[in-house]
């Protein structure tokens, strides 16, 4: 059961960097937004300039305009936050404004697309040593588990009571 949560979740890790790399790529001519709309708060995830921005907007006026909402428009190269510092550095930002009686509050995390890319391609890269690591110690006549030596014994590893693999395989 570990094993496919593992490979699910190392795919998923694979799919999703994928997805980040071709934003990445658009993010260079299009700014692109999603963005779900609730009552009294906003969750929107946006792509621009070779960066990722999540934020989170909380509001005490209501909207009847509820749902999912997509946008693209062409990249402006101009465009700062609403600090005026530039969309692709990192950073984390929280704005509170006022205006006709109302309050919202806003959460910025912003994230370069590569830094998002390298983090999702630890998992893939962690699975592919391990199993590089083990194949090896098969061709070696070692545990694949933890590198004892077996040739002494041939159905399990002594030390941790592993099963043979080179012998399940041949």
């Amino acid at each position: 059961m570990a094993r496919r949560l593992l490979n699910l979740l190392t795919a998923l890790s694979l799919v999703l960097c994928v997805a980040v790399i071709a934003l990445w790529m658009r993010s260079h001519w299009r700014s692109d937004r999603i963005a779900y709309v609730a009552p009294t708060w906003t969750v929107s995830l946006g792509s621009k300039s070779g960066s990722m921005r999540l934020s989170f907007a909380t509001t005490t006026a209501t909207t009847s305009k509820v749902g999912w909402r997509v946008t693209s428009a062409p990249f402006d190269p101009d465009a700062v936050e609403l600090d005026g510092s530039p969309y692709e550095a990192f950073g984390y930002t929280d704005y509170t404004f006022s205006a006709r009686g109302d309050t919202a509050r806003i959460r910025l995390l912003r994230m370069p697309h590569w830094s998002a890319t390298l983090q999702l391609l630890l998992l893939p890269f962690g699975v592919v040593i391990r199993m590089r690591r083990s194949s090896s110690r098969i061709r070696r006549g070692l545990c694949s588990a933890c590198g004892c030596d077996l040739r002494a014994t041939r159905d399990r590893c002594p030390e941790c009571a592993a099963e043979n693999r080179a012998i399940i395989s041949n």
